[in-house]
């Protein structure tokens, strides 16, 4: 599949400006989703290196990682960043109460997110182009240990419509009169 116009921009910049792929410091993973795509560069015990390409209208899973503290650094293009406490069970009145909690930050180029192990975490692409995200992860940083709490057109969670947005979600459990679950 050829790569689109962000894609490609992105690989052309990080070839030319960030790696040398001459030296062997680029391990080529490259992982097309459904929000984007996202290519490590370092894998090892302590630190993990990626890029995360965040298309037009699309948004990352809400999740968190119980074995790794992330650094997001935003490259290009603007997101929201949705943080918060992760459920303490896998009860969906429990999710729905941490997801209602979330916090929410608009972030820019050059801005910064920490990410906490067991931290609830998320981001929606706000750039007509894309955005571009470097992930830095600190600790073990298996695909693995990911634990999804909401995904769009995904996740079930009991009366709640699936296929609305993170931030339709929360505003959907704010407005919500009665808040029992």
């Amino acid at each position: 599949m050829k790569p689109n116009k962000m894609e490609e921009n992105i690989i052309y910049r990080i070839k030319k400006n960030i790696f040398s792929a001459e030296n062997g410091s680029v391990e080529d993973f490259d992982y097309k989703k459904s929000w984007g795509f996202y290519q490590t560069f370092v894998r090892n015990k302590n630190c993990t290196v990626k890029i995360l390409g965040l298309e037009k209208e699309k948004e990352l899973s809400l999740q968190f990682h119980k074995k790794r503290d992330e650094l997001w650094i935003l490259i290009t293009g603007k997101i929201i960043v949705y943080r918060g406490d992760s459920p303490k069970n896998d009860s969906i009145s429990e999710k729905l109460n941490s997801i209602k909690n979330l916090s929410e930050k608009i972030i820019s180029p050059g801005d910064s997110v920490f990410i906490k192990r067991n931290m609830m975490h998320s981001a929606s692409n706000l750039s007509e182009e894309g955005s571009v995200i470097l992930e830095i992860s600190f600790g073990n940083a298996d695909e693995n240990d990911i634990v999804r709490v909401y995904e769009k057109n995904k996740t079930n969670l009991d009366n709640i419509p699936n296929n609305i947005s993170i931030k339709e979600l929360i505003d959907y459990l704010k407005i919500k009169k009665n808040n029992h679950y």
